[in-house]
């Protein structure tokens, strides 16, 4: 829902964003622009995390002759984190 408010200017007021000389952006232009980057930035990030999160395990102790092995704690812990800066950036957008 979040995504929508930061996209919806670039869809609604193009040439207002980008008025500028040779149509450079205009200083909310940039701000839009910015919004932009971060969220495809943070998708980009998130994306890769959890990828990583689902392909990265350690062997277990017991299992090294068996070939068993074990999904990595620092990997669901990092995703744990990404999921709650994107929340508190999100609502931290909303009250906006």
């Amino acid at each position: 829902m979040w995504a929508l408010a930061i996209l919806s200017p670039a869809v609604l007021l193009p040439g207002w964003l980008f008025s500028g000389p040779d149509h450079a952006p205009t200083l909310e232009g940039q701000y839009v622009l910015k919004d932009i980057i971060l969220l495809t930035a943070s998708l980009v990030i998130a994306a890769a995390t959890l990828r990583h999160a689902k392909t990265d395990t350690h062997p277990s102790p017991s299992g090294l002759e068996t070939g068993t092995r074990q999904p990595c704690s620092t990997s669901a812990a990092m995703v744990s984190v990404i999921h709650a800066s994107i929340r508190r950036s999100a609502s931290a957008s909303s009250k906006l």
